[in-house]
């Protein structure tokens, strides 16, 4: 990264088979970098099967903020689609090339983990981001590939998100 300016960065797996739910998965994710603090392209599509739009800086957010989106399928918005949204409650710990067994948030119970939210008529949503950390969003199933191998597929949408503390 040697110009200031918006990275965008995308994976593009496979699609690996979940057991528990005798169905195929592959999300599409990216997260968007800034250099400088001169923003550029962030909130453009870069034409994934199953995308999320940013409507806000995904690297600008403070504590307590909203982060808005739409959710996309071939380029076009999805209607009310089912978004989960989590926290990165685990820290990466490069040392051990995993992540921390300890948690950084005692959840009241499990359902606080995964946030589940539905996206407008408009493919639009709005979240809140109550801690600095980063912040996953994924909106299940909105591709436009249903089957692989005989079994159905989830084509999901992932963004990353990083928010931070007004200090």
């Amino acid at each position: 990264m040697r110009s200031l300016g918006d990275y965008v960065f995308v994976l593009v797996p496979s699609p690996f088979y979940e057991a528990g739910e005798d169905k195929y998965i592959q999300q599409f994710t990216k997260t968007i970098a800034n250099v400088g603090g001169v923003p550029g392209n962030w909130a453009e599509p870069v034409g994934l099967p199953a995308e999320i739009l940013p409507l806000d800086k995904p690297y600008a957010n403070w504590t307590g903020g909203i982060f808005r989106g739409i959710v996309l399928s071939d380029g076009e918005p999805v209607p009310y689609a089912e978004l989960e949204v989590e926290y990165m409650n685990h820290p990466p710990d490069l040392d051990a090339r995993g992540l921390a067994a300890e948690g950084l948030v005692t959840f009241p119970q499990a359902s606080f983990a995964t946030m589940s939210i539905r996206a407008n008529e408009r493919g639009e949503f709005a979240i809140g981001l109550p801690r600095a950390g980063w912040w996953g969003i994924c909106a299940l199933g909105v591709g436009p590939e249903t089957e692989h191998e005989g079994k159905e597929l989830s084509q999901d949408a992932v963004l990353w998100i990083q928010v931070k503390d007004m200090r």
